[in-house]
Protein backbone atom coordinates (compact mmCIF):
# COMPACT_ATOMS: atom_id res chain seq x y z
CA UNK A 1 0.00 0.00 0.00
CA UNK A 2 2.92 2.17 -0.35
CA UNK A 3 1.75 3.70 -3.74
CA UNK A 4 -1.88 4.50 -2.36
CA UNK A 5 0.32 6.16 0.55
CA UNK A 6 2.48 8.04 -1.95
CA UNK A 7 -0.09 9.31 -3.24
CA UNK A 8 -2.12 10.41 -0.60
CA UNK A 9 0.47 12.86 0.29
CA UNK A 10 0.08 14.66 -2.99
CA UNK A 11 -3.18 14.78 -2.23
CA UNK A 12 -4.87 17.87 -0.38
CA UNK A 13 -6.28 17.40 2.94
CA UNK A 14 -10.37 16.07 2.38
CA UNK A 15 -9.20 14.99 -1.04
CA UNK A 16 -10.37 11.88 -2.37
CA UNK A 17 -8.96 8.72 -4.56
CA UNK A 18 -11.08 6.14 -6.51
CA UNK A 19 -9.20 2.94 -6.09
CA UNK A 20 -10.20 -0.30 -8.15
CA UNK A 21 -8.61 -3.30 -8.94
CA UNK A 22 -9.21 -7.04 -10.83
CA UNK A 23 -6.62 -8.84 -9.26
CA UNK A 24 -9.11 -11.89 -7.16
CA UNK A 25 -6.46 -12.39 -4.44
CA UNK A 26 -6.37 -8.37 -3.74
CA UNK A 27 -6.72 -7.46 0.01
CA UNK A 28 -7.07 -3.73 0.90
CA UNK A 29 -4.28 -3.26 3.69
CA UNK A 30 -6.84 -0.89 5.42
CA UNK A 31 -4.70 -0.15 8.70
CA UNK A 32 -1.54 0.38 6.97
CA UNK A 33 -3.24 3.66 4.77
CA UNK A 34 -3.08 6.60 5.95
CA UNK A 35 -6.43 7.75 4.99
CA UNK A 36 -9.17 9.69 7.29
CA UNK A 37 -11.57 7.13 5.78
CA UNK A 38 -11.83 4.33 3.37
CA UNK A 39 -14.94 2.96 1.92
CA UNK A 40 -16.02 -0.25 -0.36
CA UNK A 41 -18.02 0.90 -2.85
CA UNK A 42 -17.83 -2.07 -5.42
CA UNK A 43 -21.20 -2.16 -5.80
CA UNK A 44 -21.88 1.17 -6.52
CA UNK A 45 -20.43 0.91 -9.54
CA UNK A 46 -21.29 -2.57 -11.07
CA UNK A 47 -23.86 -2.18 -13.58
CA UNK A 48 -27.45 -4.07 -12.69
CA UNK A 49 -26.94 -5.75 -15.82
CA UNK A 50 -23.06 -6.42 -14.47
CA UNK A 51 -24.05 -8.11 -11.45
CA UNK A 52 -21.62 -11.00 -10.77
CA UNK A 53 -20.08 -10.51 -14.21
CA UNK A 54 -17.54 -7.95 -12.92
CA UNK A 55 -14.37 -9.60 -10.81
CA UNK A 56 -12.91 -6.32 -9.02
CA UNK A 57 -13.14 -4.12 -6.14
CA UNK A 58 -13.46 -0.24 -5.60
CA UNK A 59 -12.97 1.74 -2.89
CA UNK A 60 -12.95 5.79 -1.82
CA UNK A 61 -10.20 6.97 0.07
CA UNK A 62 -10.04 10.20 1.51
CA UNK A 63 -7.08 12.04 2.84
Amino acid sequence: MDILNKVLLATKKGGMIIFSNNYRKFELDTPNIAASSIRDITKQTIPFDFEGKIIRKCYKIIK
